[in-house]
């Protein structure tokens, strides 16, 4: 006797299944590089010394650490670059606020704030040069991203709002990168 010999799927049977899994491949591999819900991450690096010292150098994700803020109590106007480090004993704010409403690539007058354990440094209005190097809108399905560069330069101290606290002075150049969610997020601010 002769055993029986197995038949192949039918031909438009193993296409179908191959295509389908060919899809199924595609659609993951496009879901792990435009994923919606990516979070927001941004690097920060500076020195001050006097009333506050600290070699800040803040490598920072989420909603809640880097963003693009809406500071109406500093520039009802303008928009401002947050940082925020929750991974210290105090936690700390580094804002960057350029005289634009919507910054791009340029130089720009502005201030500089430093927050932490309840203290303020405030640079003042127009006090510092922010130049942003890289600004990139990245357009994606439902939140988009904005890719940025650049760094920051306060030539006199960060004024203390407390008179019994020493300014701060930035000994370094303050550089940062960040890509962040294009919209304006709630930061508390002074």
């Amino acid at each position: 006797m002769v055993p029986a010999r197995a038949e192949a799927p039918p031909r438009s049977l193993s296409v179908g299944l191959r295509r389908g899994l060919a899809a199924a491949v595609l659609l993951t591999m496009l879901g792990v590089t435009t994923s919606c819900d990516d979070e927001p991450t941004c690097v920060i690096g500076t020195a001050l010394t006097g009333g506050y010292e600290d070699q800040i150098r803040w490598s920072l994700s989420g909603r809640e650490s880097c963003g693009v803020g809406k500071p109406t109590n500093l520039d009802p106007d303008g928009s401002a670059l947050v940082f925020v480090n929750r991974d210290t004993a105090v936690e700390q704010q580094l804002i960057l606020v350029p005289e634009a409403a919507i910054p791009q690539a340029g130089v720009y007058s502005g201030r500089v704030l430093m927050i932490a354990g309840g203290n303020i440094w405030d640079s003042g209005p127009g006090n510092c040069t922010i130049e942003i190097t890289q600004f990139e809108v990245e357009n994606w399905t439902q939140i988009d991203f904005i890719k940025m560069s650049g760094l920051a330069i306060c030539p006199a101290p960060l004024v203390s709002v407390s008179p019994e606290i020493e300014n701060a002075t930035l000994v370094e150049t303050i550089e940062f990168s960040a890509h962040f969610h294009d919209e304006q997020l709630p930061f508390k601010y002074i």
